[in-house]
């Protein structure tokens, strides 16, 4: 973690970070995604701790999409893109519990939560293969799905699939991925603590960062890359 110190002339020698983003349409700019708007949160204003998006190219979220499958990202098999980044940040997990219990579960084309777990590491290795100095995976609401579709018969089978998921993620951040660091937000918990219902909603439809949701949740993932890049 980067400390401000002081420098010549009473100054501080500030820290800096460089991000990329990979994800579903959490992130994504396009609606129902509030992307700009987290965007500007992840960078923040304080001065001593610049945290930026080099290019519009690393900032690839992707609506309705999975890490693998029939609805998988655009960079499922290619590198993460250039320039490289100090901090990767992804955002999956929803989609593929959809598209596996909406098309059938076992019997279907997607995939079970033994193999999102493989294919996060897939994602994982693009980043460590960049030399990333951290990875934050920002965790979905495990009750998402069972709220967009209206309590379809299949939808509590995506719960238990995401819990699985998300438990997976938080068991990696004792000790980092492959020998780079690795965070969580927990964007569930924080939809959980803020629903759609309730009289300060975080979101439009309990997945989905409203304006203040999306501000709430570029905060955290900003703390996050401080804390570890």
């Amino acid at each position: 973690m980067c400390v401000a110190v002081l420098a010549g002339a009473g100054g501080l020698a500030g820290c800096s970070a460089t991000f990329a983003v990979y994800s579903d349409s959490i992130l994504a700019d396009a609606p129902p995604g509030n992307g700009l708007l987290i965007r500007t949160a992840i960078s923040g204003n304080d001065p001593n701790w610049q945290i930026t998006v080099p290019a519009i190219s690393n900032w690839r979220a992707e609506g309705g999409k999975a890490m693998g499958g029939t609805t998988a990202h655009s960079f499922i098999l290619s590198p993460l893109a250039n320039p490289a980044t100090n901090v990767v940040v992804y955002s999956f997990g929803t989609n593929d519990a959809g598209q596996y219990w909406l098309n059938g579960g076992p019997n279907g084309p997607g995939y079970a939560e033994p193999k999102a777990e493989e294919l996060s590491r897939v994602w994982m290795d693009k980043a460590v293969a960049q030399s990333a100095r951290c990875i934050v995976w920002v965790l979905p609401n495990t009750r998402g799905l069972i709220d967009l579709f209206g309590g379809a018969p299949w939808t509590p089978n995506t719960e238990t699939y995401l819990s699985q998921l998300n438990n997976y993620f938080r068991g990696l951040v004792p000790t980092g991925y492959r020998g780079t660091k690795f965070r969580v937000v927990d964007w569930g918990q924080m939809i959980r603590d803020h629903p759609k219902t309730s009289s300060d909603p975080w979101t439009m439809d309990n997945v989905h960062a409203n304006p203040k949701g999306a501000s709430q949740l570029g905060t955290a993932i900003n703390a996050q890359i401080r804390d570890c890049a």
